[in-house]
């Protein structure tokens, strides 16, 4: 796929380029945030409670005992660390380290933002990519969930990663960059098996057989990411 430039120009060329006003648009989407935190009255989100509460119990070798729910541990090793530090350092109050948290989770919306203007860019130009931003950045759905600890804001920073990575057939190496980054969506979050699966089909279609080394790079990226998946559920889970 060709880039498709508008009169507008990008600030930097290549696939990195970001247009014109994204910084601000990432400024906007901050000011929101910290406002949407700032109305938060407790955690709002009982799913985020047990991300922070599997991620503890993963530090200390414990298990999370009034929770059925099966979920992908790949979210609860990110935040992991923040806990680890806490008991390390003797935290008793974890005001502090959830406020930490949430921070990540709010850095994580940011990026979001940052990759769909890229996309957008990439797609229709640099009004295009603005607007992408501002749609994903000004929604009340994302103000929601970018301020709580949920896996859902990572899973989709690695499907637009992805996403960007496939956009330009190149070497195979992107291919399976593209693949690495689906497997880490899934890593995040069960749910994006459908929206991996359907890009790999994509994929398919686009490439053919003739491009196939394109094709197999990239389910080998995600293999690794299904990989992964599957033994932290051994370790964490049992089976």
């Amino acid at each position: 796929m060709h880039t498709i430039t508008s009169e507008e120009p990008l600030a930097e060329s290549g696939t990195d380029a970001l247009p014109r006003g994204a910084w601000f648009v990432l400024a906007l989407t901050l000011a929101f945030l910290l406002g949407s935190w700032s109305l938060l009255d407790g955690y709002q989100l009982a799913d985020s409670v047990e991300y922070m509460e599997r991620a503890q119990a993963l530090v200390r070798g414990e298990q999370v005992v009034d929770s059925i729910s099966i979920r992908s541990f790949g979210f609860v090793s990110l935040i992991a660390p923040f806990f680890l530090v806490a008991d390390w350092l003797g935290v008793e109050d974890f005001k502090t380290v959830v406020a930490l948290v949430r921070l990540f989770q709010i850095l994580l919306g940011l990026e979001l933002v940052r990759v769909c203007m890229r996309i957008g860019a990439r797609v229709a130009g640099g009004r295009a990519g603005l607007l992408a931003g501002l749609v994903i950045g000004l929604n009340p759905i994302f103000l929601q969930f970018a301020i709580s600890p949920v896996s859902g804001i990572a899973a989709a920073v690695c499907i637009g990663h992805a996403l960007l990575a496939l956009m330009d057939r190149g070497e195979p190496r992107r291919a399976f960059r593209a693949g690495l980054w689906l497997g880490g969506a899934i890593l995040m979050a069960y749910q994006t098996i459908l929206v991996a699966a359907a890009l790999v089909g994509v994929a398919l279609l686009r490439d053919r057989w003739k491009h196939r080394r394109h094709w197999l790079a990239l389910c080998g990226g995600l293999g690794i990411g299904l990989f992964a998946a599957a033994l932290l559920d051994r370790m964490c889970y049992g089976a």
